[in-house]
């Protein structure tokens, strides 16, 4: 099939007649970084924000918020760093982490294991970025190195991306996708307090710091092997997994290891893992599910317990599960342990009640992570039609 009129087949692939290829570095001036030494105190501690890749690797979304450490104007003028102007830099990690990128939104120097690349005149910073992360996989596969990929200043003459003939639709393609992110970083942002207002609910709630209004009895602690029969699943033969089958396999880790046609365990459990290395994990599975060798499920449980509220106080105490766990290779919580830890239990309806307000913070944070997942999508297909030039703003 031939390039439809109006486009042409470039090495970038299918792009707009008016547009052009154009490397990286021919678009951009590529700056390195630098560290001071380490054994003079006077520079380290000051007030300038020192970059490095694991700053780019933790980044906020899509700046560069904070980094971990700081250096002195004296640390600055003895080293190769720079400081790199706000809100004009992409910062590119060159080692280990090669292709994460991020940019900053107030001066920052970095160091040797990043690169800054600055948008020479005529080209819009931001389109710069988009079209970089659109287009990412480029250069991680012209990294080398057989432990950690690297690149260097001459991978950015290999790198090409296509460009549309004027700023102005640059800009009109950087303007629209920067709207795609500030809803997504706004969404994300919505998640964090609901699940920080959660997580103050349930420090008051689950440990009788607070009573709800008009209950009253007296809560007490049991161990768990008191309320529940704790009980180890079995394990399938990995080879027998398919992705095709109907029930989940839940085997110790934060998610399925695989399907299985068969089940052992009915619906609306908590599991915790028992092995490996997320043992302590709790969750809760609303569909028969085969429950695997390195895993717990809890039966039987009392009738004067809310399941649902168990699965809560335990999910809140999931670091102390955690803390239960012994060996170093690969660490397990055996089930005497865990068979003791101790549960806080108010009066039945009163679990009942906490229950229903924290599964209804859940529902919200549910609905907003699915919203978040489609804001996602949308801005992945965005940069799809809008960086290839099939869908044109100017």
């Amino acid at each position: 099939m031939g390039v439809k009129a109006g486009y042409q087949q470039t090495e970038v692939g299918v792009i707009p007649e008016d547009w052009d290829e154009k490397s990286i570095r021919s678009i951009s001036e590529i700056v390195g970084g630098g560290t001071p030494s380490t054994t003079v105190s006077e520079y380290w501690g000051g007030e300038i924000d020192w970059v490095s890749a694991g700053d780019i690797s933790n980044a906020d979304g899509r700046y560069v918020q904070d980094t971990a450490y700081h250096i002195t104007k004296l640390g600055l003028e003895a080293c190769p760093a720079n400081i790199v102007p706000q809100q004009t830099t992409i910062i590119i990690a060159r080692g280990a982490t090669v292709g994460r990128m991020a940019q900053i939104k107030r001066e920052m120097s970095f160091n040797q294991t990043c690169y800054g690349l600055l948008s020479k005149d005529g080209f819009d910073k931001n389109y710069l970025y988009y079209s970089m992360l659109f287009s990412v996989d480029s250069i991680i596969a012209l990294s080398y190195g057989t432990i950690f990929g690297t690149i260097t200043t001459n991978s950015f003459d290999e790198w090409k991306i296509p460009v549309p003939p004027t700023l102005a639709e640059q800009e009109a393609i950087a303007e629209a996708l920067s709207d795609a992110d500030a809803l997504i970083e706004a969404l994300e942002g919505l998640i964090a307090k609901k699940r920080l207002v959660k997580q103050g609910a349930m420090q008051e709630l689950l440990i009788g710091k607070k009573r709800l209004p008009g209950f009253i009895g007296t809560a007490n602690e049991k161990p768990l092997a008191e309320i529940s029969q704790i009980e180890k699943g079995k394990q399938l033969n990995r080879d027998t997994l398919s992705l095709s089958a109907t029930y989940p396999v839940w085997n110790g880790g934060r998610e399925p290891s695989g399907y299985t046609n068969e089940w052992n365990t009915n619906k609306n459990m908590i599991t915790i893992s028992e092995g490996g290395n997320s043992c302590g994990f709790v969750n809760f599975i609303d569909t028969k599910f085969w429950l695997g060798g390195h895993c717990y499920t809890l039966k039987n449980i009392d009738n004067k317990v809310f399941k649902r509220y168990l699965y809560q106080y335990l999910k809140h105490r999931e670091k102390d599960i955690m803390a239960l766990r012994v060996g170093s290779g690969l660490p397990n919580i055996q089930k005497a342990r865990f068979a003791g830890f101790e549960v806080y239990l108010p009066l039945k309806d009163e679990q009942t009640a906490i229950a229903e307000i924290l599964s209804d913070m859940d529902a919200e944070v549910a609905v907003l992570e699915g919203k978040l997942s489609k804001a996602r999508l949308v801005k992945q297909g965005m940069m799809q039609e809008l960086l290839t030039g099939r869908v044109r703003l100017v």
